[in-house]
């Protein structure tokens, strides 16, 4: 990838805690940031030249399904608010 790519993907993946922390929504945030450190981890592994291929393997196979999991989380607890109130 490139770094305009890392840019967009970096800007997208620090979005979605920090407006689920601003809105007080601790699972979901929680979820985000272990997404964001499994990637963060992934980055900073030497990978003997397969650096971009496996940053991209692991946005794909395990921060995208874990960022859609707490999306839903997030969904499921503003419904069940609503619900409530």
């Amino acid at each position: 990838m490139d770094g305009i790519g890392y840019v967009l993907i970096w800007t997208l993946l620090i979005a979605a805690p920090t407006l689920a922390l601003w809105k007080r929504r601790w699972w979901p945030s929680a979820l985000y940031l272990v997404g964001i450190l499994i990637f963060l981890y992934e980055m900073l592994k030497e990978k003997d030249g397969w650096d971009d291929l496996s940053d991209l393997a692991t946005l794909i196979v395990v921060v995208i399904p874990i960022y859609i999991i707490a999306s839903v989380l997030w969904v499921v607890n503003w419904v069940m608010k609503r619900k409530i109130n």
